[in-house]
């Protein structure tokens, strides 16, 4: 559960956000700890990230292939 991620520890370091042929790409660096990223597309959505669900990622690596035209997109890996 995302309050587990918390109690481990899950800040991650050198957090890097590239765009690679339309996909954005997340990196970071903190070994193989499980991490919930939230991908939020309004500031209305950002008022609410503990009630998006994300998505679980294990490694230091997700890419976000989605198209849905936002004009901005905001991430938290947590």
């Amino acid at each position: 559960s995302p309050s587990d991620l918390k109690q481990e520890g899950s800040s991650v370091r050198d957090l890097q956000v590239t765009a690679s042929g339309g996909d954005v790409v997340l990196t970071w660096q903190d070994g193989d700890r499980p991490h919930r990223v939230i991908r939020a597309t309004s500031r209305q959505e950002l008022a609410h990230l503990g009630q998006i669900p994300g998505e679980m990622v294990r490694g230091e690596r997700w890419v976000d292939s989605r198209s849905d035209g936002a004009a901005v997109v905001y991430y938290l890996v947590e």
